[in-house]
């Protein structure tokens, strides 16, 4: 029974490997030569590794995007801010944004100037101090500038940015291309070796199918091979109740047509779209590049796809559905597209644990905090007050 279950298993994540060109294989090899030099200038000090005593958790994989790192650092600022009422940050390098150096992000900030992710975060998180720095290591020291000590700062997209030694650090990998699966780049998706995984003291498996059973994981655990120190958790990804949007405020919807257009620029478009083809199986999808900054040339060309949809097909399209980190970089245009009386549907998701048989991913990250907390207050005790 258990080897049927781990043929099925093993047969169903093949089924969904991405697929490969031989003749990237070479690069891969060029590719691997400067991994395993870099690799070395950490091994022996050339590089340096900066160990803070504040509490500092990343959150990072080993492939190129699309195992969901801001899904799942939303998801833990969510809880320490909701749930333990801890002060928290977030730090990012701001991908896509045209800036440069370090900037703190505040809620009147725009995709250009603070990246599409970290605006997202300020937005969900707007008593969060968000900041975005190409280098982590030397914005760390500002992240926490009048702040307390206790605060804790989540890096995201952090795993290959070892000029910073987390306290904790969260791998995620995707449960339909495992990491233990994957070439390094660009024959694969992989940014360094599969060996990096031991750095990490959490591995995720993340998108997992709401079903998996406990043999299930049991199998997956023994294919990634946590070391001693190493737990694994599994989580699933939920779509919640879409929104509209209006001027650019969110606004409650009671109900909405069936998505016809539909557009995202994230690193795996897939999943999007095709949870919009379960919704409408002839909905058209329109693909841009991870972190795309949407121009008024893309505008007029989606308005003029909608023209033509229109006049060929006899659509009224007066929606069109996006991503919420689609809609930091649309929020520019927003009047372009009122003007035409078209609103944008936004679809946000959220993270959800499926862990069996082990510790839960917030329960880890709970026993870290409390530990971490009490160290830093420790290192840095508070100066007594005037008054005492």
């Amino acid at each position: 029974m258990y080897l049927s279950i781990k043929a099925d298993i093993i047969q169903s994540i093949n089924h969904k490997r991405h697929s490969r060109n031989l003749l990237l294989l070479p690069l891969s090899l060029f590719y691997a030569m400067g991994v395993a030099l870099r690799d070395l200038a950490f091994r022996w000090g050339i590089n340096t590794i900066m160990d803070y005593e504040m509490p500092i958790i990343g959150v990072g994989n080993l492939t190129a995007g699309g195992s969901g790192k801001t899904p799942h650092t939303f998801y833990l600022l969510n809880h320490l801010i909701t749930q333990r009422g801890l002060p928290t940050a977030y730090l990012s390098r701001g991908y896509g944004r045209k800036s440069t150096g370090y900037r703190e992000v505040s809620i009147q900030s725009n995709a250009d100037n603070s990246g599409d992710e970290a605006l997202l975060a300020k937005h969900r998180f707007p008593q969060s101090r968000v900041v975005v720095s190409e280098s982590r290591s030397q914005a760390i020291p500002d992240v926490y500038h009048s702040r307390p000590v206790h605060q804790v700062t989540l890096l995201d997209d952090a795993f290959q940015h070892r000029s910073i030694k987390p306290g904790l650090q969260i791998l995620l990998t995707r449960f339909d291309l495992l990491f233990c699966d994957d070439f390094l780049m660009p024959y694969g998706g992989l940014r360094e070796f599969r060996s990096g995984y031991h750095r990490a003291d959490i591995m995720v498996v993340t998108k997992c199918p709401d079903n998996l059973t406990l043999d299930e994981q049991a199998i997956i655990r023994d294919r990634l091979r946590p070391l001693s120190y190493q737990h694994v958790c599994f989580t699933t990804t939920d779509n919640k109740s879409p929104y509209g949007v209006a001027s650019g405020i969110a606004v409650r919807m009671s109900e909405y047509e069936k998505p016809l257009l539909a557009i995202a620029g994230l690193a795996d478009n897939n999943d999007f779209f095709e949870y919009m083809r379960m919704m409408n199986d002839s909905v058209i999808c329109r693909g841009y590049q991870d972190h795309h900054a949407f121009t008024a040339y893309d505008i007029e060309s989606i308005l003029s796809t909608i023209r033509h949809l229109e006049t060929e097909s006899n659509l009224n399209i007066t929606e069109i559905h996006t991503t919420e980190k689609d809609l930091m970089r649309l929020k520019p245009h927003i009047h372009l597209f009122e003007k035409k009386g078209i609103r944008l549907v936004v679809h946000p998701i959220e993270v959800r644990d499926v862990t069996l048989g082990g510790p839960l991913l917030l329960d880890l990250v709970d026993h870290y905090a409390d530990y971490a907390v009490q160290q830093a207050m420790s290192a840095f005790p508070e100066p007594p007050s005037p008054d005492s």
